[in-house]
């Protein structure tokens, strides 16, 4: 299941050119469930970096380290992030 939610996500993104960041994030989850936490990072940081105060964008960045055992990584990253976003209304 999670590998034809992956080949959806493969073809949103490559419709958007890489561009549409929902579609990222969604294959960021997807490859992290799989256990492809590189590529999960990867797409979580291109995420970041189309859509720099996006939680979501964050949290994808955050959950892929975590995902790959760099917990410190993880925690220096959401120290860095967390003062700069926004609560959510």
């Amino acid at each position: 299941r999670w590998a034809d939610a992956l080949g959806d996500y493969d073809r949103a993104v490559a419709k958007g050119l890489g561009d549409d960041v929902g579609a990222l994030l969604d294959r960021s989850s997807v490859l992290r469930a799989l256990n492809r936490g590189e590529e999960a990072l990867a797409d979580g940081e291109r995420a970041v970096r189309l859509a720099p105060r996006s939680p979501q964008a964050h949290h994808r960045v955050a959950a892929a380290l975590a995902a790959l055992g760099r917990h410190r990584e993880t925690r220096e990253y959401l120290d860095r992030v967390l003062p700069t976003l926004e609560p959510s209304a």
